[in-house]
């Protein structure tokens, strides 16, 4: 489920913000290692910049907890919140996807006098969950076309049935290579890469897991990266350095990250930030 999130958030951070409801507008991503003084590494989940409708940029930290929230997890995010305010010194809005329902979820911590860590939770377990997974599966076999933000549920519909997800797991699977997505396709080969993670955690048994991932096509699905070279690529990217080839470059930044991008595409650190090429 770690893996999971990273990727809904590093490869589909808009769409996932705005899927779990949370505040403001996605911007780009941010690193998620954060060194303490006596050597260790913090390593949140994920985080990414956001901008709230007065402008203001914020850090969102989004967890995502198997178990149920005790202290000890909330005191981990508390931690990962001060790390990342000294890193980058922005506000940061700490919040929690958990399998468990919030019930049983301790939901705040005192941590001082003036300081009470209060995280925005979003449990996945949900008492319609079987209604929502047949308005799915009835909205496949009717050929119906999914936006973006509706495909992105069937990476959280298993989670939200606290019984029987491998059953679930099975019915999606075999749905999935039918559905019609109103999106890129880059969004559904991502769509197949994180499903295979939902694979992993639910299949029952290994021989589950190889054939379910043949269901949804998962070996022949190219990475992001891929996708992103192939594009490039086609596009005459590494061929041709021209402004709007540049250009292109440039709007992959925000996603792939500088250092990836500049290697894919030949344009220096320099060109890719100023958006000029260098005589």
């Amino acid at each position: 489920m770690d893996v999971l999130n990273k990727r809904q958030f590093v490869y589909l951070g808009d769409i996932a913000h705005q899927y779990y409801k949370f505040p403001g507008k996605y911007h780009s991503p941010c690193f998620n290692e954060y060194p303490s003084v006596n050597g260790s590494a913090l390593r949140t989940d994920t985080s990414y910049f956001i901008i709230m409708e007065d402008g203001k940029k914020i850090i969102m930290n989004v967890e995502d907890e198997s178990g149920n929230v005790n202290r000890k997890v909330l005191q981990k995010i508390a931690n990962y919140r001060d790390n990342i305010r000294y890193a980058y010194k922005y506000p940061v809005i700490s919040a929690i996807k958990t399998s468990k329902p919030q019930e049983n979820c301790l939901t705040c911590l005192k941590l001082s006098e003036t300081d009470i860590l209060t995280p925005m939770f979003r449990p996945i377990p949900r008492v319609d969950a079987s209604e929502v997974l047949n308005t799915i599966l009835n909205k496949i076999d009717s050929n119906y076309t999914f936006t973006e933000i509706e495909a992105f549920e069937i990476l959280d519909v298993v989670r939200m049935f606290e019984s029987n997800q491998h059953i679930v797991l099975e019915k999606i699977c075999y749905a999935l290579p039918k559905i019609e997505i109103d999106s890129t396709d880059f969004f559904k080969l991502e769509l197949i890469i994180c499903m295979g993670c939902v694979i992993h955690m639910y299949a029952k048994t290994v021989e589950d897991i190889k054939r379910l991932e043949k269901v949804i096509n998962l070996p022949n699905a190219n990475t992001a990266r891929k996708f992103f070279e192939d594009r490039l690529f086609n596009e005459g990217m590494i061929e041709g350095r021209t402004e709007g080839r540049l250009e292109m470059a440039a709007s992959f930044v925000d996603r792939f990250g500088l250092d990836a991008v500049a290697e894919v595409s030949g344009f220096s650190r320099e060109e890719l930030l100023n958006g000029k090429l260098s005589k």
